[in-house]
């Protein structure tokens, strides 16, 4: 909401979540036009689908050290 309200352009940034993205959320990510989603938690299947659709780079599981790259991992230099 910052980064809307203050004009901040988001279609180049990250958007990191501490727990699970739902697709309602993936939805709403799309609509803002962010491009890539960190989640510490699995995505549930239908947030994964509205991904790859939404060409949203997903990854998630994450933790120090370590993650998996979901949706259009394209946008991830390993």
């Amino acid at each position: 909401g910052w980064a809307l309200r203050n004009h901040v352009e988001i279609s180049d940034k990250i958007i990191i979540f501490s727990g699970r993205c739902s697709s309602e959320m993936m939805l709403k990510l799309g609509r803002m036009g962010i491009s890539t989603v960190a989640a510490k938690s699995v995505p549930t299947t239908l947030s994964l689908n509205i991904a790859r659709k939404l060409g949203i780079t997903l990854c998630a599981r994450m933790a120090p050290g370590s993650f998996c790259i979901y949706a259009n991992p394209e946008r991830i230099i390993l």
